[in-house]
C-alpha cells in the first residue's frame, strides 16, 4: 500500500511555476521532523487561540461564539479601516451639534430587559425567501480595475495550499480551485470557488464585492460554486449578485471547466461526459442545511481520471458510506479517491459520542413522557410553588408544562427541534431574533421545507395549541448559562404561560468521555477532559500497536449507547428544598434546567473510522488542528493504524507483516458495515 503522506506536506508553501495555461504545481517534499510539545496546548478550531487555561464551560461558549457569529475578525478590520480612511478624510468644519448627534446615536445601548425581549416587528408576517420569491440585489457594477487607496485585500494572507485543490490536466499542467478559502488575498490562477456550506468559519470574508475584488491580478471574475440553500443564503445575508453564485443540486454531476477549451471559464452544467475537464458532485453532509461535500473528478487530457473528496464539516452516517456516488470507491471496485480531505474535528477516542438519531430520538421520547405522565415529570422536577403574582390574577390561565429552548446557531441544529415536535404531535416552533440581525426566519423559511414552513409559528405561547408546550429556537448564548436562560424566560414574562423552562445545548463539545464498561475501551492515561479538535493524550508510537488496534476494532464493534434517564435527566440530581434558588445559588433548579446533549453536527471518532477504513482512498488530508505540529503528528499516526486496519482487511498478503494475535485479526476480518 502507498505510504501515507503527512499533512505536512501541505502546510509547506507549494511552489508554483507560471504557464500560460493552467499552473503547474510541485506538491513533493519530505515531511519534516515533529517534536512531542507543547501536549497540554488546547486551541480553538475556528480562531486557534489557546483556550487551555479556560474551564470547560468557558471553553464551550468560546468555540460556539466562534462558529456562530456572522462575520470573522477580518471583515471587521476592514470595516474599521474603511471607517478611519472616511473619518480622516472628512471635512474638518463639522459642527458640534452634529458631532454630538453622531454621540448621542452610538451611545444607546439596550437596557438588559431589551436585549431579550422578543420583538413582534421582528416576527411577523416574514418575507418568504424562496426559489420563486427571493430577495432581488441591487446591481452591482464590476469595477475595471481596484482603487489604490484600498489595498485591504492585497494585505490578507494567500491562500494556504490545504485550501486549494491541484486538478491534472496532464503531466506538466493543473488547474487550481479553493474550497471554503474566501477570507485571503485574491489568486492570481484561481477564479472558482468552492463553499462547503453556510457557517462563517467557512464563509469568513465574503461580502457583497467579494466576487468582483482583485480582478487586478485575475481578470476572470470570481464565482461562488455551493449547494441551492448555501446560494440562497448568500443572497439572503450578503444581497450578492446572482451572476456570481453557481447553485449546484445534491447528487448531480457539474462541468465546471472544459481542460480542451481554456477560453470558456464559464462552465456550468450538468453533464455526464467523459470528456477532458473537471467535474462535481455535490452529496449531503449531514450538518447543516444546504452543507455538502464534494466530489471532484478531474479527467485529464489524456482521459486519466483522478478523484479527490472534500468533506468540510460533515456527520458520517451509514446512508453517506453507500451513497452511489461512492461506492465505486469501495474496496474491491475500481476506483481510488486519490486525494481524502477529512473534517478532523473530533479526531479522539474520547469523542465516540451516540448516533445523531438515537440521540433526536431520546430526547423526543423524554419531552413526550415528561408532559404525558405526571409522575415522570413530578419525580425530576417536583412540584412548583406558586407565584404571589399568580393569586393577584384576576383570571387565572392554564399553564403549560414546559418552555422548551433549544440552542442553535445562524443556521444548524434545527434537526433536534423537528424530532421533538413531530413526536409531540406537531407543536408549534418559535423562531427567536433577538441577539440577531432578525433574517432567522427568513432564513429557516429558505430551506423550502414545507414541513418546516407549516410549524413555524409567529406565536412564541402556543396559544392555538393544545398540546402542554413549545419549542423556541434560540441562539446557543441562551442556553448557555441559567442566568441568560432565566433572563429571556423572566422579561418576556413567560412565567404566566409555562410552568418550567427547560433549555437544550446540542453540541459534541458537551460530551464527556464516557466510563470504561458503558462505551468499551479507552486508551491508557487518557484524559476526562479531551477536547474537540484535539487528539488523543497518548503518543501512539509509543505505546503497544496491537493494544491500540485492538481499542479501535473495540470500537467500531460497540455503538454508543443513550438514555435519557441516564444520559439527559440525571444531569441534574433529584429536587428536593436544596435545589431551590438561594444565596449561592439565585436559580431554581426545578424551575430552570439546561441540558447538554451530546448531539454534534461532526463526525465522532467512531464515525471517522468506519469512513476512512471502508474505502479505497490515496492520501487522507486532516483539515482542522493542522496549525499545531505535535497535533499533526497525533493524527498521522492515528490514520496509519486506520490504514493498518484497512490492510489487513483488505489485503490479505500483508497480514503477516503486522504480527497480531489470531484474535485480532479474526475481529478485524468480521468487520462490516452492518456494524455501524
Amino acid at each position: 500500500m502507498k505510504k501515507q503522506t503527512s499533512i505536512l506536506d501541505f502546510t509547506k508553501k507549494s511552489e508554483i511555476s507560471n504557464a500560460s495555461g493552467p499552473e503547474i504545481v510541485d506538491l513533493t517534499g519530505d515531511s519534516s521532523v515533529i517534536k512531542n510539545e507543547d501536549q497540554d496546548l488546547v486551541s480553538c478550531p475556528v480562531c486557534q487561540i489557546i483556550i487551555s487555561c479556560f474551564s470547560m464551560n468557558d471553553r464551550i461558549k468560546h468555540v460556539e461564539e466562534c462558529l456562530s457569529i456572522s462575520y470573522v475578525k477580518e471583515n471587521f478590520e476592514d470595516e474599521q479601516s474603511v471607517k478611519k480612511r472616511k473619518i480622516d478624510t472628512s471635512s474638518s468644519s463639522t459642527s458640534a451639534a452634529g458631532k454630538k448627534n453622531v454621540a448621542k446615536k452610538i451611545e444607546s445601548p439596550k437596557s438588559l430587559k431589551q436585549r431579550y425581549i422578543n420583538k413582534d416587528s421582528n416576527i411577523k408576517k416574514p418575507r418568504l425567501a424562496s426559489p420563486s420569491n427571493e430577495r432581488q440585489p441591487k446591481n452591482v457594477d464590476t469595477p475595471t480595475r481596484i482603487d489604490s487607496n484600498k489595498p485591504i485585500i492585497y494585505k490578507r494572507r494567500p491562500i494556504p495550499d490545504l485550501k486549494i485543490l491541484n486538478c491534472k490536466v496532464s503531466i506538466n499542467q493543473s488547474y487550481l480551485i479553493a474550497v471554503d478559502a474566501f477570507n485571503f488575498r485574491p489568486h492570481e490562477s484561481i477564479s472558482k470557488y468552492f463553499l462547503s456550506h453556510f457557517h462563517s468559519d467557512h464563509y469568513g470574508g465574503i461580502s457583497k464585492k467579494w466576487c468582483s475584488e482583485g480582478l487586478e491580478l485575475n481578470p476572470n471574475r470570481k464565482q461562488i460554486y455551493c449547494s441551492v440553500i448555501t446560494g440562497r443564503l448568500l443572497r439572503i445575508r450578503f444581497n450578492i449578485d446572482p451572476t456570481y453564485i453557481r447553485p449546484m443540486k445534491m447528487d448531480k454531476r457539474y462541468l465546471v471547466q472544459e481542460y480542451d477549451d481554456w477560453n470558456n471559464t464559464d462552465d456550468y452544467t450538468e453533464s455526464e461526459s467523459n470528456n477532458p475537464g473537471l467535474y462535481v458532485t455535490l452529496m449531503t453532509a449531514n450538518h447543516c442545511p444546504g452543507a455538502a461535500i464534494f466530489l471532484f473528478e478531474s479527467i485529464a487530457l489524456n482521459h486519466a481520471k483522478q478523484f479527490m473528496l472534500h468533506c468540510g464539516d460533515f456527520r458520517v452516517n451509514k446512508d453517506m458510506i453507500e451513497h452511489p456516488a461512492l461506492r465505486p470507491f469501495h474496496h474491491g471496485n475500481v476506483y481510488t479517491l486519490d486525494k481524502l480531505y477529512l473534517d478532523t474535528t473530533y479526531m479522539s477516542r474520547n469523542y465516540n459520542f451516540p448516533k445523531q438519531e438515537l440521540v433526536c430520538e431520546e430526547i423526543s421520547e423524554m419531552f413526550y413522557h415528561l408532559i404525558m405522565e405526571d409522575t415522570l415529570f413530578n419525580t425530576w422536577f417536583g412540584t412548583l410553588q406558586s407565584r404571589i403574582t399568580d393569586f393577584l390574577s384576576l383570571s387565572r390561565l392554564k399553564k403549560k408544562k414546559i418552555l422548551i429552548l433549544v440552542g442553535t446557531y445562524l443556521i444548524g441544529k434545527e434537526r433536534v427541534a423537528i424530532s421533538i415536535l413531530k413526536r409531540l404531535n406537531n407543536i408549534p416552533i418559535f423562531v427567536s431574533n433577538i441577539k440577531s440581525r432578525g433574517d432567522k426566519n427568513e432564513i429557516l423559511r429558505s430551506y423550502d421545507d414545507s414541513f418546516l414552513n407549516s410549524v413555524i409559528t409567529d406565536d412564541d405561547l402556543g396559544l392555538d395549541s393544545d398540546f402542554n408546550a413549545v419549542i423556541h429556537l434560540v441562539p446557543m448564548d441562551i442556553v448557555n448559562s441559567v442566568g441568560e436562560l432565566s433572563s429571556y424566560f423572566n422579561h418576556n414574562q413567560y412565567f404566566n404561560h409555562f410552568e418550567r423552562c427547560i433549555g437544550l445545548r446540542p453540541s459534541g463539545w458537551t460530551f464527556t468521555a464516557p466510563d470504561i464498561d458503558k462505551f468499551g475501551p479507552q486508551e491508557p492515561n487518557q484524559t476526562s477532559e479531551d477536547d474537540p479538535a484535539v487528539v488523543d493524550d497518548v503518543d501512539l508510537s509509543q505505546v503497544n500497536k496491537e493494544q491500540e488496534l485492538s481499542a479501535i476494532v473495540n470500537t467500531l464493534q460497540n455503538a454508543p449507547m443513550f438514555n435519557y434517564v441516564e444520559d439527559v435527566l440525571k444531569q441534574f440530581p433529584l429536587p428536593n428544598k436544596s435545589t431551590r434558588s438561594n444565596k449561592k445559588n439565585p436559580h431554581d433548579n426545578s424551575l430552570y434546567k439546561i441540558y447538554g446533549l451530546p448531539y454534534s453536527e461532526h463526525s465522532s471518532y467512531r464515525e471517522l473510522s468506519f469512513f476512512v477504513i471502508f474505502l479505497q482512498i490515496g492520501q487522507i488530508i486532516p483539515t482542522v488542528n493542522t496549525h499545531n505540529e505535535w497535533s499533526v503528528k497525533r493524527m498521522d499516526d492515528i490514520i496509519n493504524l486506520w490504514l493498518t486496519i484497512k490492510e489487513i482487511k483488505f489485503q490479505k498478503s500483508n497480514i503477516n507483516n503486522h504480527k497480531v494475535n489470531e484474535d485480532l485479526l479474526n475481529s478485524i476480518n468480521k468487520l462490516t458495515l452492518d456494524d455501524f
